[in-house]
């Protein structure tokens, strides 16, 4: 079956292709850093050295955080206890559910969009070597296929950021009149069921969006478009035809990841550390479980990459002359 084969080549892939994944955590880590280091310095002014340095190893405390929000910065305002631990995914997910990644801090946002900008760049060098055709594994290879796509897959970008877009205006849409027909409701239950239909709906269209843009990339490597609205109407194409291998495969993935954020939440990091070893253990753990995030979405392009590959894909037009 193409869809458990693909889920296979794609488990594979982030063990073939470890170095993708270390490269992944180091841009990761690198955009992070800045911002990690201000607000570092803006707790150190606050606690100095107070006994709240201590108490904090201890456990997070809510009294100073109290004091501390009040006078911060709105990158420090971002700062609580719900983003120890497993919750900074949780409320990642959350705001990507909601659409409020734009309603973040500027600094926040300029990070995600810098972020965004250079996964763009290392994407064709990634789905390159994962697609088997990145003519080398050196560096300057790697980085060569990178420019050589980078500005289709900027297109696709803005493609992707209107139907997102789209998606949330109609969402809300959905909810508010959701909101006043359920006023006159007499039944709690059908009103809740009515709102995790329109979760479902919410969740299920940003993820054929995203899936649609996926493979439109993969379009671009693998299938040699040149034009942006091609590869997007070939990644279309491909998940209008396979709805069930594409969003399934989608699907799957994101169950490991659901699985890994669990167990990830089943062991707070920062739950009575009471040493340095142990908050250095902590910040261990967290990274490591960052470079399984990002291993997770090395492997689904792995798996959309064979699946694109598997008979029934839209054939690739003829090399120009």
């Amino acid at each position: 079956m193409v869809l458990v084969r693909s889920f296979a080549a794609g488990l594979r892939a982030p063990l073939r292709h470890w170095r993708l994944v270390l490269l992944l955590w180091a841009v990761n880590l690198a955009v992070a850093l800045p911002l990690a280091a201000v607000l570092a310095d803006e707790i150190q002014g606050s606690i100095g050295r107070s006994l709240v340095a201590e108490e904090l190893l201890q456990g997070f405390d809510t009294g100073w955080h109290g004091e501390f929000h009040h006078g911060a910065s709105r990158l420090a305002e971002t700062f609580g206890g719900e983003l120890l631990g497993a919750g900074a995914f949780f409320e990642n997910l959350e705001r990507w559910w909601r659409g409020d990644l734009l309603s973040l801090p500027p600094a926040l946002v300029a990070a995600g969009l810098l972020y965004a900008v250079v996964w763009a760049f290392l994407l064709g060098g990634v789905l390159e070597r994962l697609a088997g055709s990145g003519g080398g594994a050196d560096l300057p290879s790697f980085f060569a296929a990178c420019g050589r796509h980078w500005f289709r897959f900027l297109r696709l970008a803005l493609l992707a950021a209107v139907l997102y877009y789209l998606v949330y205006r109609l969402v809300r849409a959905g909810f508010g009149a959701l909101e006043a027909a359920s006023r006159d409701l007499t039944s709690e239950r059908t009103a809740l069921l009515w709102v995790l239909a329109g979760a479902a709906l919410t969740v299920l269209l940003l993820a054929a969006v995203r899936t649609v843009f996926d493979y439109a990339k993969i379009a671009v490597v693998a299938g040699r478009r040149r034009s942006a609205l091609a590869a997007a109407w070939a990644g279309l194409r491909l998940v209008g035809r396979r709805p069930f291998a594409t969003l399934g495969l989608y699907g799957a993935f994101a169950f490991l990841g659901a699985l890994l954020l669990a167990l990830y939440a089943l062991l707070p990091p920062f739950a009575g550390a009471g040493t340095w070893a142990t908050v250095l253990l902590a910040a261990l753990v967290g990274q490591l479980a960052l470079a399984a995030k990002l291993a997770l979405r090395l492997g689904l392009l792995g798996a959309e990459v064979r699946l694109y590959a598997a008979p029934g894909a839209p054939p690739a037009p003829p090399p120009a002359s």
